[in-house]
Protein backbone atom coordinates (compact mmCIF):
# COMPACT_ATOMS: atom_id res chain seq x y z
CA UNK A 1 0.00 0.00 0.00
CA UNK A 2 2.87 2.40 0.76
CA UNK A 3 4.40 1.71 -2.68
CA UNK A 4 1.01 2.39 -4.29
CA UNK A 5 0.70 5.70 -2.44
CA UNK A 6 4.11 6.81 -3.71
CA UNK A 7 3.22 5.77 -7.28
CA UNK A 8 -0.12 7.58 -7.10
CA UNK A 9 1.64 10.71 -5.81
CA UNK A 10 3.78 10.77 -8.98
CA UNK A 11 6.99 9.19 -7.75
CA UNK A 12 9.44 8.30 -10.53
CA UNK A 13 11.35 5.58 -8.66
CA UNK A 14 10.12 3.19 -5.98
CA UNK A 15 12.66 1.54 -3.71
CA UNK A 16 12.17 -2.06 -2.70
CA UNK A 17 11.80 -2.82 1.00
CA UNK A 18 15.15 -4.68 1.00
CA UNK A 19 17.42 -2.27 2.89
CA UNK A 20 18.43 -5.03 5.33
CA UNK A 21 17.91 -8.02 3.03
CA UNK A 22 21.52 -9.00 2.48
CA UNK A 23 22.62 -12.45 3.72
CA UNK A 24 24.82 -11.01 6.49
CA UNK A 25 21.96 -9.00 8.02
CA UNK A 26 19.41 -11.78 7.43
CA UNK A 27 21.67 -14.27 9.24
CA UNK A 28 20.78 -12.46 12.47
CA UNK A 29 17.28 -13.92 12.04
CA UNK A 30 18.29 -17.28 10.57
CA UNK A 31 17.03 -16.17 7.15
CA UNK A 32 20.27 -15.97 5.13
CA UNK A 33 19.14 -18.88 2.93
CA UNK A 34 16.04 -16.85 2.01
CA UNK A 35 18.03 -13.91 0.60
CA UNK A 36 17.03 -14.56 -3.02
CA UNK A 37 13.34 -15.14 -2.35
CA UNK A 38 12.98 -12.14 0.01
CA UNK A 39 14.63 -9.80 -2.50
CA UNK A 40 12.77 -11.18 -5.49
CA UNK A 41 9.42 -10.96 -3.73
CA UNK A 42 10.15 -7.37 -2.70
CA UNK A 43 10.80 -6.42 -6.34
CA UNK A 44 7.56 -8.12 -7.36
CA UNK A 45 5.60 -6.18 -4.70
CA UNK A 46 7.06 -2.84 -5.85
CA UNK A 47 6.46 -3.62 -9.53
CA UNK A 48 2.86 -4.66 -8.86
CA UNK A 49 2.22 -1.53 -6.82
CA UNK A 50 3.74 0.78 -9.42
CA UNK A 51 1.63 -0.71 -12.22
CA UNK A 52 4.27 0.43 -14.70
CA UNK A 53 4.23 4.06 -13.51
CA UNK A 54 7.64 3.98 -11.80
CA UNK A 55 11.06 2.46 -12.10
CA UNK A 56 11.93 0.04 -9.30
CA UNK A 57 15.23 0.44 -7.46
CA UNK A 58 16.57 -2.62 -5.68
CA UNK A 59 17.53 -1.12 -2.34
CA UNK A 60 20.63 -2.35 -0.47
CA UNK A 61 21.78 -1.04 2.90
CA UNK A 62 24.75 -1.72 5.14
CA UNK A 63 25.49 -5.22 6.38
CA UNK A 64 25.46 -4.22 10.02
CA UNK A 65 29.05 -5.39 10.47
CA UNK A 66 32.19 -3.30 10.57
CA UNK A 67 34.91 -3.81 7.99
CA UNK A 68 38.50 -4.55 8.96
CA UNK A 69 40.35 -3.02 10.79
CA UNK A 70 37.47 -1.46 12.79
CA UNK A 71 35.57 -4.75 12.78
CA UNK A 72 36.00 -8.32 11.57
CA UNK A 73 34.33 -8.29 8.14
CA UNK A 74 36.63 -8.96 5.19
CA UNK A 75 36.11 -7.22 1.86
CA UNK A 76 35.35 -10.52 0.12
CA UNK A 77 32.58 -11.33 2.67
CA UNK A 78 30.89 -8.00 1.96
CA UNK A 79 31.36 -8.48 -1.79
CA UNK A 80 29.74 -11.95 -1.73
CA UNK A 81 26.76 -10.68 0.27
CA UNK A 82 26.06 -7.77 -2.07
CA UNK A 83 26.66 -9.91 -5.15
CA UNK A 84 24.02 -12.38 -3.96
CA UNK A 85 21.54 -9.64 -3.16
CA UNK A 86 22.10 -7.85 -6.48
CA UNK A 87 21.67 -11.10 -8.45
CA UNK A 88 18.29 -11.65 -6.80
CA UNK A 89 17.11 -8.06 -7.33
CA UNK A 90 18.19 -8.07 -10.98
CA UNK A 91 16.66 -11.49 -11.67
CA UNK A 92 13.32 -10.25 -10.33
CA UNK A 93 13.36 -7.27 -12.69
CA UNK A 94 14.67 -4.31 -10.70
CA UNK A 95 15.46 -1.39 -13.01
CA UNK A 96 18.44 -0.14 -11.01
CA UNK A 97 20.33 -0.76 -7.77
CA UNK A 98 20.42 1.78 -4.93
CA UNK A 99 23.11 1.21 -2.30
CA UNK A 100 22.39 3.62 0.52
CA UNK A 101 23.26 4.81 4.00
CA UNK A 102 26.82 3.53 3.77
CA UNK A 103 29.13 4.77 6.51
CA UNK A 104 32.28 2.90 5.46
CA UNK A 105 33.78 3.58 2.05
CA UNK A 106 35.28 0.06 1.95
CA UNK A 107 31.85 -1.55 2.38
CA UNK A 108 30.37 0.86 -0.18
CA UNK A 109 33.17 -0.05 -2.57
CA UNK A 110 32.50 -3.78 -2.08
CA UNK A 111 28.79 -3.23 -2.69
CA UNK A 112 29.30 -1.21 -5.89
CA UNK A 113 31.83 -3.65 -7.34
CA UNK A 114 29.53 -6.58 -6.50
CA UNK A 115 26.49 -4.85 -8.02
CA UNK A 116 28.42 -4.05 -11.21
CA UNK A 117 29.73 -7.64 -11.44
CA UNK A 118 26.31 -9.20 -10.74
CA UNK A 119 24.24 -7.18 -13.21
CA UNK A 120 24.29 -4.55 -15.92
CA UNK A 121 21.90 -2.29 -14.02
CA UNK A 122 22.75 1.33 -13.20
CA UNK A 123 24.09 1.68 -9.64
CA UNK A 124 23.46 4.54 -7.22
CA UNK A 125 25.59 4.71 -4.08
CA UNK A 126 24.98 7.19 -1.30
CA UNK A 127 26.93 7.65 1.89
CA UNK A 128 25.81 8.98 5.27
CA UNK A 129 27.82 11.63 7.08
CA UNK A 130 27.95 13.14 10.56
CA UNK A 131 27.87 16.85 11.42
CA UNK A 132 31.65 17.03 10.80
CA UNK A 133 30.94 15.99 7.19
CA UNK A 134 32.73 12.67 7.62
CA UNK A 135 31.40 9.14 7.47
CA UNK A 136 31.62 6.90 10.54
CA UNK A 137 34.82 5.44 9.07
CA UNK A 138 36.25 8.92 8.44
CA UNK A 139 35.76 9.54 4.70
CA UNK A 140 35.07 13.07 3.51
CA UNK A 141 32.77 13.77 0.52
CA UNK A 142 35.67 14.20 -1.92
CA UNK A 143 37.34 10.87 -1.12
CA UNK A 144 33.97 9.13 -1.36
CA UNK A 145 33.37 10.59 -4.83
CA UNK A 146 36.83 9.62 -6.08
CA UNK A 147 36.51 6.06 -4.75
CA UNK A 148 32.94 5.46 -5.91
CA UNK A 149 33.58 6.88 -9.40
CA UNK A 150 36.67 4.67 -9.68
CA UNK A 151 34.65 1.51 -9.01
CA UNK A 152 31.87 2.46 -11.44
CA UNK A 153 28.99 3.98 -9.48
CA UNK A 154 26.67 5.72 -11.94
CA UNK A 155 25.18 8.10 -9.38
CA UNK A 156 26.83 9.18 -6.12
CA UNK A 157 25.43 11.03 -3.18
CA UNK A 158 24.43 11.51 0.41
CA UNK A 159 21.44 10.30 2.37
CA UNK A 160 20.08 10.00 5.89
CA UNK A 161 21.85 11.29 8.98
CA UNK A 162 20.23 14.72 9.20
CA UNK A 163 18.07 17.22 7.36
CA UNK A 164 18.78 19.17 4.17
CA UNK A 165 20.93 22.08 5.46
CA UNK A 166 24.24 20.20 6.10
CA UNK A 167 23.65 18.08 3.02
CA UNK A 168 23.91 21.15 0.79
CA UNK A 169 27.56 21.57 1.81
CA UNK A 170 28.28 17.87 1.16
CA UNK A 171 26.59 18.08 -2.23
CA UNK A 172 28.50 21.28 -3.09
CA UNK A 173 31.81 19.60 -2.25
CA UNK A 174 30.91 16.49 -4.25
CA UNK A 175 29.85 18.59 -7.22
CA UNK A 176 33.19 20.42 -7.32
CA UNK A 177 35.07 17.24 -8.22
CA UNK A 178 32.47 14.80 -9.53
CA UNK A 179 31.80 13.85 -13.12
CA UNK A 180 28.80 11.77 -12.01
CA UNK A 181 25.16 12.46 -11.45
CA UNK A 182 24.55 13.30 -7.80
CA UNK A 183 21.72 12.38 -5.45
CA UNK A 184 20.70 13.83 -2.10
CA UNK A 185 18.09 12.32 0.21
CA UNK A 186 17.72 14.11 3.56
CA UNK A 187 16.40 12.18 6.52
CA UNK A 188 12.60 12.30 6.37
CA UNK A 189 12.42 12.50 10.19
Amino acid sequence: KIHQQYAEAGCDVLQTNTFGANPIKLAQYGLEKETASINQYAVWIAKEASDGRCLVAGDMGPSGKLMLPMGDMHFREAYRAYYEQTKALAKAGADLIHIETMSDIQEAKAAVIAAKDASDLPVICSMTYDKNLRTLAGSDPESAVVTLEAVGADVIGVNCGFGPEPMLEILRRMNQISESYLIVQPNAG
